[in-house]
């Protein structure tokens, strides 16, 4: 007997210089990666010089999320969790690029703690 693929999720990180997805089966033991893309945004830079995210890198990040989200439904993943770290929290104005990117792509992004994004920085790499 043939086991069912459980089903795909997607999840889409950005950061303070790249947006990342994984798009992958996902079981307690197993990850069946079906795509896994990064795009160099640098939203960092222009927090860094103005406190904002400017225009520009909000239109390149949205972008880069409407790409992303075709690629999740494409392999029909049932969920899509989107998550922003350092450069969006200091962001004078994430109020207005997380209200933006729900606008216009239909995510809902969780901006997560910095204890957060360590921990789930060294599991990465280990």
């Amino acid at each position: 007997m043939q086991q069912q693929a459980s089903p795909a999720r997607a999840a889409i990180d950005i950061g303070s210089n790249t947006v990342h997805i994984v798009v992958a089966h996902c079981t307690a033991d197993n990850l069946q990666i079906l795509a896994d893309e990064v795009d160099m945004t640098r939203i960092g830079e222009s927090v860094n010089a103005t406190g904002e995210i400017s225009q520009q890198k909000q239109d390149e990040t949205m972008k880069v999320l409407r790409k992303y989200k075709a690629l999740a439904e494409q392999h029909q993943a049932e969920e899509i969790v989107v998550v922003a770290t350092e450069a969006i929290r200091k962001a004078k104005n994430k109020d207005d690029f997380l209200a933006a990117v729900e606008r216009d792509t239909g995510l809902h992004v969780q901006i997560i703690d910095g204890d957060i994004e360590a921990v789930l920085t060294f599991y990465g790499a280990t």
